[in-house]
């Protein structure tokens, strides 16, 4: 996707995505799609000499090229085990979280407490949540 782009320029962008400032959901979500549809800009050093970049995560104007995984009871561990129903990535980011339960009103607060706990998960990068009743 970046085929030219310098190792530490990649390196830097990884770095950000990693480390989203400390805010809230709307604005680390609001952030996120902005790397999403316009790239991820970088200044790093090559040689002694300062240089800039945009890293993309995503090729919008060739599909074929990105990688899209849908996974089902994908678990991931922070203070807990936690296994959101559906989990989309994109390029191996996950993108989108699903949370699928019946109409009854403590499996909805169930989704809901999955998702509250997912949106402070620092090892993922959520941007969408969608909570859907069955």
């Amino acid at each position: 996707m970046n085929p030219k782009a310098a190792p530490s320029a990649i390196n830097e962008a990884l770095l950000k995505l990693r480390n989203f400032e400390n805010t809230e959901l709307k604005k680390k979500n609001a952030l996120f799609m902005d790397y999403l549809q316009s790239g991820i800009e970088v200044s790093y050093s090559e040689k002694g000499e300062s240089k800039s970049d945009i890293i993309y995560i995503a090729d919008f104007n060739n599909p074929s090229n990105n990688s899209f995984i849908v996974a089902n009871q994908w678990t991931f561990i922070e203070n807990s085990n936690n296994r959101p129903d559906i989990l989309l990535f994109l390029n191996r980011l996950p993108i989108c979280l699903f949370e699928i339960k019946p109409q009854a009103v403590n499996r909805l607060m169930q989704a809901k407490h999955k998702l509250r706990f997912a949106t402070t998960c620092r090892k993922f990068l959520l941007c969408s949540f969608t909570t859907v009743s069955v």
